[in-house]
């Protein structure tokens, strides 16, 4: 296994489904669920930013897309306790866009 892959199974340790691209619904993506098309490309569209990759946990700086996934949280009492899917947001690079959405490797790749 590569160390690209190695660190991205690292990252997304406990996240149970991951999903590239913005989401109608989410406050950090700023679509609501009524949303058009075009409202959701332009959200995609990323931007440059120094912030860890979510997904690799790059530290280099550039572009980041809009991921989300779904983990799961213990909510409840004690009497009542139980596991729901919560969505969460992230960030990811412009290498792990191409891994998620096509299943492409960096060819050179360095987790800094």
């Amino acid at each position: 296994m590569s160390a690209f892959k190695r660190a991205v199974e690292r990252q997304l340790k406990g996240v149970e489904h991951f999903s590239a691209g913005a989401c109608p619904g989410c406050d950090e993506c700023g679509l609501d669920t009524n949303c058009t098309e075009q409202e959701r490309q332009c959200a995609e569209e990323g931007g440059f930013s120094k912030s860890d990759c979510d997904s690799c946990g790059s530290r280099l700086g550039g572009n980041r897309y809009p991921a989300h996934g779904f983990i799961k949280i213990l909510v409840g009492s004690r009497q009542s306790e139980r596991l729901v899917e919560s969505r969460i947001h992230m960030n990811i690079c412009a290498d792990c866009l191409l891994y998620h959405g096509a299943g492409q490797e960096p060819e050179e790749w360095r987790a800094i």
